[in-house]
């Protein structure tokens, strides 16, 4: 079973349309090989066909999408290596041409569970309406079941765990990230999805980055990222153009601006946690990013580097020290949400966000 994700992706994609390229290709030559020499032409086939069985069942997770434990539902492609040999009379040569091809895969009828954690509103009649009728398009034999928990994520992780760890739960389920990722795996209650990633060419179709960040300790692939978030600081248009401000180009000048934002009465970079604590991880992410730099950050997310490491921990002291202890963070952070803090900037009552 696949990452929600990817599942929604095989609906866009045919798999076996390498093959048709092959195939084209090898009977155009033939057809050249006939036409050069003009002569009569008998042959004699002989097929191969090598069966595989069917594939364990594979559940997702990460980064948005991760595959859990379950029942095998998806048919590996049946592999055919048909050889033709053919025999000219006149030149008394063999011209051998061997062509693979990918069958298409046997989906046998199978019920799919899903379970996912998602605060934003109308999260699940969004994928009954958009999403899986036009799944169910490409896939009438699977039947998806999802399970929603959109309260809280806290809520959502203790059901998950406690289900995985009685040896039930979904078949395929959601996590906020790789980091969330790494305890399911050391559990042994994910699969790789290696496999997966050949079939469909998936390494062709997320970066690199993107597969790697689910890797887990044994160098297998246990998920696929559904959402890829990059960090931004955004300044308050209105406020600058007040204020005769510049954007920052570099940090010196950010702390700058800072200083002058906060003299002026404004909440310098204002932020907002309460609705989703583990959102701090966007500064802390971007103070990564900026001082110790992303090489070792990559490092870290692939179990190169420990997140120990005095570059890492450097780099938190100095966002500390210059924007926290400074005040030109909102110290009421993680007591406002999401739109209390957007209300602030529209408010023109604050300079900067970083998100």
């Amino acid at each position: 079973m696949l990452s929600i994700s990817s599942i929604f992706a095989l609906s866009k994609v045919d798999p076996y349309s390498s093959f048709k390229i092959l195939f084209n290709k090898l009977k155009e030559k033939w057809l050249n090989i006939n036409q050069e020499k003009s002569c009569m032409m008998k042959s004699n086939e002989e097929k191969k066909i090598d069966r595989r069985a069917l594939l364990s069942g594979i559940a997702g997770a990460v980064g948005g999408l991760i595959v859990g434990a379950a029942v095998g539902w998806f048919a590996k492609p049946v592999t055919q290596i048909v050889k033709t040999v053919t025999t000219t009379t006149t030149l008394e040569r063999t011209v051998t041409v061997e062509r693979t091809a990918t069958a298409t895969p046997v989906i046998k009828p199978t019920t799919l569970n899903f379970w996912y954690a998602a605060t934003e509103v109308g999260s699940p009649e969004y994928l009954d309406e958009f999403i899986l009728p036009e799944f169910y398009k490409k896939y009438p034999q699977i039947t998806v079941v999802h399970s929603y928990y959109g309260s809280s994520y806290e809520a959502y992780e203790t059901a998950l765990k406690a289900a995985l760890s009685a040896g039930s739960g979904p078949d395929v389920f959601n996590t906020p990230g790789p980091t969330f990722t790494m305890d399911y795996i050391k559990a042994g209650w994910l699969l790789p999805i290696d496999e997966y990633i050949s079939m469909f060419n998936w390494d062709k179709k997320w970066r690199k980055f993107a597969l790697r960040v689910h890797e887990g300790p044994d160098g297998k692939i246990y998920g696929c990222s559904g959402v890829f978030e990059g960090m931004v600081l955004y300044i308050n248009k209105p406020v600058f153009k007040k204020e005769g401000w510049s954007p920052p180009k570099t940090y010196a000048e950010l702390l700058e601006l800072c200083e002058k934002a906060k003299k002026k009465g404004y909440i310098p970079i204002v932020m907002g946690y309460s609705d989703w604590p583990p959102g701090w991880e966007h500064q802390y992410s971007a103070a990564l990013e900026a001082a110790a730099g992303h090489d070792k950050v990559y490092e870290a997310l692939t179990h190169k580097r420990s997140f120990d490491d005095k570059s890492f921990v450097d780099a938190i002291a100095m966002f500390k020290e210059d924007l926290w202890d400074n005040e030109y963070i909102n110290h009421d952070a993680f007591t406002i949400g999401y739109v209390d803090f957007c209300s602030r900037l529209s408010q023109q009552k604050a300079a900067m966000t970083i998100m």
